[in-house]
């Protein structure tokens, strides 16, 4: 992570140390690091920061509970509170979901079609890009229930495996997720409506 001068220094550091860890692959203390740097955001109201450490902390086990209920909280500054209770509600009913990250997505294809796929959990979404802008997915049968946020975490993992998280012209598709309403997505992760 570059820093990013009008960023608090001490957020950035938190923020750095979270990301630090989980390139070491310790998973358990980034995911704790980028909680205490989405709590500390949430003390400076930079509610866009906290959002971003709350689903960096996400992306390394999608089924985590603690992250989605601290999304949930702040939702409302944001606009995605029916996307996160949708998660929570997903997290809650029966599934035979395996825990899993989404770091790793990566988009298959083959003369068939293309599927976004995560170690572990294996093939999570077909895709359909039916316009050099528009990404039609839809989940494959065992993540049938999968929540619209969920889907947009390994939609961007996917399509970007080194997202430029300093930029200030992200790239941007957009997605039409399982019958929702389209939604933009953007290669540091933030969403809204088309």
């Amino acid at each position: 992570m570059q820093s990013r001068p009008w960023m608090n220094p001490k957020l950035r550091a938190l923020s750095q140390a979270a990301e630090a860890a989980a390139r070491k692959n310790d998973m358990a203390s980034a995911v704790r690091k980028f909680i205490v740097a989405g709590d500390y955001a949430v003390t400076l109201d930079r509610w866009r920061s906290a959002e971003r450490n709350y689903r960096a902390a996400l992306e390394l086990d999608l089924l985590w509970r603690e992250p989605v209920a601290r999304l949930l909280k702040i939702a409302d500054r944001l606009g995605h509170e029916r996307d996160w209770r949708a998660y929570i509600h997903a997290l809650e009913g029966p599934r035979s979901w395996p825990h899993f990250g989404c770091r790793s997505a990566r988009v298959v294809a083959s003369d068939t079609g293309a599927i976004v796929e995560c170690n572990v959990a294996g093939p999570l979404l077909e895709l359909m890009m039916s316009r050099v802008d528009l990404v039609e997915a839809h989940p494959v049968p065992r993540f049938a229930n999968m929540p619209l946020a969920m889907a947009l975490l390994i939609i961007r993992r996917a399509l970007w495996i080194a997202p430029r998280a300093e930029t200030t012209r992200p790239h941007t598709v957009r997605v039409v997720y399982g019958g929702h309403e389209p939604v933009w997505l953007d290669e540091r992760g933030d969403w809204g409506p088309d």
